[in-house]
């Protein structure tokens, strides 16, 4: 299995800043405050590893890595937050169909474990929902893309109206028009420029946040600057919408 740059990239957060600054009570003697540090340092490590995976066993890698996080840190959203994802990225990549629900059944388990949890942020948990509901389209899309699409809809703008700048909610919901048949409200232009152009404003915002938890959700930039340069948002006079 290929091994990826978790050492450095954990180096890198735990230098910078920490990690989980906030989420953990004081230790109480050394050995304490040991096991914290440790744990922050396997989280850094995870998730760092989770950004960097491109194959479907460097996803796997960085789940089984979470799973033992999760385990020990149960009350920590973001660890749950990222397990979830790392499911769902495998319910996105598999190429067994009849895996699928199997990934996303324990994606959702890890979601609810994560709303449970105290600090969580609603948005990116509703956005993460509708990114499960979608990855559970691929094992019958004719069929599941008729009944979910709506659902998945549905926790788009749930996670805009909790924060109207998340730029993840706008990428999904870009990509929603962009792949719904016109007969059900998808494949309009003007659409899919105006959440374009949120989802890439957003991540502007997002990443010039120096206060942000580096722990944080960051997934999504590069598909949304894929999509800004592959569709045409010049209006009649030839200038671009915003």
């Amino acid at each position: 299995m290929k091994k990826f740059l978790f050492i450095t990239l954990a180096a890198l957060c735990s230098i910078t800043m920490s990690c989980l600054a906030g989420t953990y009570a004081v230790a109480s003697s050394d050995e304490e405050t040991a096991t914290i540090e440790a744990y922050e340092e396997t989280l850094c490590e995870a998730v760092a590893g989770l950004r960097e995976a491109q194959s479907l066993e460097e996803i796997e890698a960085a789940a089984t890595v979470l799973e033992t996080v999760t385990k020990q840190e149960p009350e920590n959203w973001l660890a749950h937050y990222h397990l979830a994802y790392a499911y769902g990225r495998i319910a996105h990549t598999i190429e067994k169909k009849k895996d699928i629900d199997g990934w996303v059944e324990k994606a959702t388990e890890a979601v609810e474990q994560a709303s449970n949890c105290s600090n969580v942020d609603v948005s990116e948990i509703e956005t993460l929902q509708a990114f499960l509901v979608y990855g559970s389209m691929r094992a019958n899309p004719m069929i599941r893309g008729y009944k979910l699409n709506s659902t998945a809809l549905g926790h788009l703008k749930a996670a805009v109206k909790a924060n109207g700048k998340n730029p993840r909610a706008y990428l999904l919901t870009t990509r929603h028009v962009m792949n719904t048949p016109a007969v059900f409200g998808g494949g309009d232009i003007e659409k899919i420029c105006k959440y374009s152009g949120a989802a890439q404003r957003a991540f502007e915002l997002e990443k010039a946040n120096e206060e942000r938890d580096p722990l944080s959700p960051s997934w999504g930039q590069a598909e949304s600057d894929e999509i800004a340069a592959t569709i045409d948002c010049a209006d009649e006079s030839g200038s671009k919408r915003d």
